[in-house]
């Protein structure tokens, strides 16, 4: 369960130590306190119909900075995810996938541990005159539920960074959950048991997506649900992928979120 974000974390990890410079006292917001002081709207789906549930959400956030020595701000964290409204008779399913964001939280406080770590390590010796800082070092982990109604809640989420060497980053992934049972779903779930014929439908619509947006694609090795399965959303109309560096074009410097509608792949839904 916790592999996308330990894929994250291993982006900018060094092993964490105790900064002498010291963090700025974090926020981590659960959500069992009072709400006024602890939860943010969520982005939320269409309105509701008579014939479908809608999940609501809170939103569940963590806010860090670390701090110059001698002032100023060194660089900043911030990372939020959804928890859920546990009513109703999903009460229960509804928890487990709480739980699930909480632990993936958990994570990225560590990473966020790192992150700094690595930044005060690019100023070496500076680091205790510096007055100002050298870069605008941030990190901003956000999402989107892009379904949260009915059987399924599906959430595409994007983590933005700027590395030590000063280049934006991007990495997207991706949960969607199964509402009667709260666990993950599959990709390959989602299509007809001849398993050869979707993969190529969804290839071509890679490789389409790819030539709308200026991309050659290039794919080193052939695309399979396999590789896809935990890091997908979809929507009412849409069919997300989170697609890694150069993992569909060499000219891709950086992830890749993939939308391919889904009236384009009719012929192999299930």
């Amino acid at each position: 369960m916790k592999r996308n974000i330990q894929a994250l974390t291993a982006l900018l990890l060094l092993p964490v130590f105790l900064m002498s410079g010291g963090c700025s006292v974090s926020r981590f917001r659960q959500p069992e306190e009072e709400k006024e002081e602890t939860v943010k709207p969520a982005p939320q789906d269409t309105q509701p119909t008579d014939e479908e549930t809608v999940y609501e959400a809170d939103e569940l956030l963590y806010e860090k900075q670390l701090d110059l020595p001698s002032g100023g701000v060194a660089a900043t964290y911030r990372a939020a995810l959804p928890q859920f409204k546990e009513e109703g008779n999903q009460g229960l399913i509804l928890r487990k996938i709480n739980e699930y964001y909480e632990t993936e939280l958990a994570a990225l406080q560590q990473d966020c541990d790192s992150y700094f770590s690595r930044i005060q390590a690019s100023y070496g010796d500076a680091w205790q005159t510096a007055v100002q800082p050298v870069a605008d070092y941030h990190v901003d982990f956000s999402y989107e539920l892009v379904q949260q109604s009915g059987g399924r809640i599906s959430v595409v989420r994007t983590y933005r960074y700027v590395d030590t060497n000063v280049k934006d980053k991007v990495i997207y992934t991706a949960e969607t959950f199964d509402c009667q049972t709260g666990w993950p779903e599959k990709l390959q779930d989602l299509f007809i048991e001849d398993k050869e014929k979707a993969q190529q439908a969804v290839t071509e619509q890679i490789e389409k997506w790819c030539g709308e947006n200026g991309l050659e694609y290039s794919q080193l090795t052939p695309f399979t649900f396999e590789k896809q399965d935990g890091s997908f959303a979809i929507s009412q109309d849409t069919l997300y992928l989170c697609m890694g560096e150069s993992a569909i074009s060499a000219q891709s410097a950086g992830g890749q979120l993939v939308k391919i509608p889904l009236e384009n792949l009719e012929s192999v839904l299930a």
